[in-house]
């Protein structure tokens, strides 16, 4: 199988752009990759597109058909309900024994192997004995199948009656590309910018490259904005991926009387949270899913029955569904991770999050010289788990507020969040707390009725250290605090104070100056505020000034080469 990289968001980096290609020389497009002869196994996880995929290049395959006079079998697995069945459709039938008494070839389309109501393993042994007298060397077979539901080994057994295969014609289907989700906008009626600008100000990217999770957030998507908070669309969306199931299957196997598994929901989510906590406190690579008899795991590797507890609160096939579910993907054979590492640490957090405070403290925590501090590796976990647990937040305000920011703090009280804020300017006056890359993701949320008078002095004392200041003038920024406009401008305006905070004044102007006061940019735009190195005050205002307040040809005066 292989496997492809992403853009740090989730979405696939287009192997079709300028540089695409050299982050995935090897993804292709799925009709691309079917063969003229011989098989080939389209996998990936639930909800992922392998049906639509598959009907994508239908209509190649029957172009195919018309013009060779092939014959091409198209079967639903769903719909087939034993061996018998499926011998009926195909090798019984009298096209099927048309084909193999004469020359031409044929195409056989298996979709959703583990949609049906055999299992998968049972039915690849029962179609390699099917197929092993057959002219194979005239037929393209085409499955698709989950992929913790494909048995490798049993699967090698059906591909090795194609021996001219050079390698394994195994497959995984790759999340989805920006463009695609901004397809998927259109045709819902968004305008994909602005949808994407929401995705992106929640931080949700991971749930956009799904198609599952895609079409939940359009569904939520309202007015150009996404109403729910980050946690929350992580929680629901976590929730939908658990729930990837085929209620049409599980009906009729019901009705069959037939052995299965019948876990809800609920379980198979309570699951998925106990595997995630177990990989993260841990530090496992993957999860191994475990045979039937007595083996060794290898090493780095969590074995899936470690999921199921002695309370029973956790079934260990509660476990297995879990890692069939949508929020589980191959990582090869017999070993699974989640999709993307923000599913694992919201599910972590929820499963710690009954945890008394000092058991947390032990497990997420350590202590050295400089005292208690978050474990360097777990402090995306921590900063969730503390959404979860006041008393834990309360901790980490203590020790180290800036982990709180690794998560969405729109759910902390007000006097929390002005407890926050002070913890963040102080450490950053002590030069302990610095505004690294990621630092501003969830700044919004630190929004609350006295903020403006929190942050005014740290923006105008220019005894203040230059890190507190500029935190200061962000915060105001993500938090658009237009109140603080004169006070913003005032530093901007001071050509004593330092001139890389009047540049981060001048930002934080372009973004908070209310419109009916974006007159006061004019000056700024004019170039009447000296000294401004490279032009960066005046290119701020004009930002902000064009087109809404000033014509292009207004502007074009101003428009110089930046001064030295």
């Amino acid at each position: 199988m292989i496997h492809c990289g992403d853009d740090n968001s989730g979405f696939l980096t287009d192997p079709e752009d300028k540089y695409g290609s050299i982050a995935n020389p090897t993804v292709r497009r799925l009709s691309q990759l079917l063969p003229e002869v011989g098989p080939l196994v389209l996998c990936g996880e639930p909800g992922i597109g392998k049906s639509t995929e598959l009907e994508n290049v239908r209509a190649i395959l029957e172009g195919e058909r018309d013009a060779r006079g092939e014959e091409l079998r198209w079967i639903v697995f769903r719909d087939v309900a034993d061996v018998a069945e499926f011998r009926r459709l195909t090798v019984d039938s009298s096209q099927w024994q048309a084909w193999r008494t004469g020359t031409t070839s044929m195409t056989l389309v298996v979709d959703g192997l583990d949609e049906g109501l055999l299992r998968v393993p049972n039915f690849v042994n029962d179609l390699t004995a099917l197929l092993k007298d057959e002219p194979v060397s005239r037929l393209r077979l085409v499955l698709a199948c989950r992929t913790a539901e494909w048995p490798l080994e049993m699967g090698r057994r059906l591909l090795a009656l194609w021996p001219e295969q050079e390698s394994e014609p195994f497959y995984e289907l790759c999340p989805l590309r920006r463009k695609d989700a901004e397809l998927a906008a259109s045709a819902r009626g968004a305008e994909p910018e602005k949808f994407l600008g929401a995705v992106w100000k929640r931080g949700v990217m991971g749930l956009a490259a799904r198609p599952i999770t895609l079409f939940f957030l359009l569904g939520e998507f309202r007015d150009s904005e996404l109403p729910a908070t980050h946690r929350e669309l992580y929680e629901r969306g976590t929730k939908k991926l658990a729930a990837e199931i085929d209620p049409v299957r599980q009906e009729l196997l019901r009705k069959m009387g037939k052995a299965g598994r019948h876990c809800s929901a609920a379980e198979r989510l309570r699951a998925a949270q106990r595997l995630a906590a177990l990989l993260l406190l841990t530090g496992r690579s993957a999860i191994w899913q475990t045979g039937d008899g007595f083996e060794d795991v290898p090493a780095h590797n969590l074995p899936l029955d470690a999921a199921a507890d002695e309370s029973d609160v956790v079934r260990a096939d509660a476990a297995q569904e879990a890692v069939e579910s949508a929020l589980f993907t191959s990582l090869g054979e017999r070993r699974f991770g989640f999709v993307h590492q923000t599913f694992a640490e919201c599910l972590a957090a929820q499963h710690l999050a009954g945890l008394p405070l000092v058991q947390l403290r032990r497990l997420l925590c350590q202590r050295d010289v400089r005292g208690e501090h978050v474990i360097p590796q777990l402090s995306e976990l921590a900063g969730w788990t503390a959404g979860y647990h006041s008393g834990f937040c309360g901790h980490l305000l203590r020790i180290e507020p800036e982990i709180l920011l690794r998560s969405d703090v729109t759910r902390l009280q007000g006097g929390l969040k002005a407890s926050l804020v002070t913890a963040l300017l102080e450490g950053a006056e002590r030069e302990e707390i610095f505004d690294e890359m990621y630092f501003g993701r969830f700044l919004d949320g630190l929004k609350h009725p006295g903020i403006a008078v929190q942050l005014a002095p740290f923006i105008t004392d220019k005894r203040k250290n230059r890190i507190a200041r500029r935190i200061a003038l962000t915060i105001a920024t993500r938090c658009n605090l237009q109140e603080l406009t004169e006070t913003v401008i005032a530093v901007v305006c001071d050509i004593e104070d330092d001139p890389h905070l009047r540049d981060c004044a001048a930002n934080a102007l372009e973004g908070i100056v209310p419109d009916d006061r974006i007159a006061v940019l004019e000056p700024l735009a004019r170039g009447e505020i000296a000294p401004d190195k490279d032009d960066s005050i005046k290119g701020h205002a004009l930002q902000r000034l064009v087109p809404s307040h000033w014509k292009v040809r207004e502007a074009l005066p101003y428009l110089t080469p930046p001064s030295v």
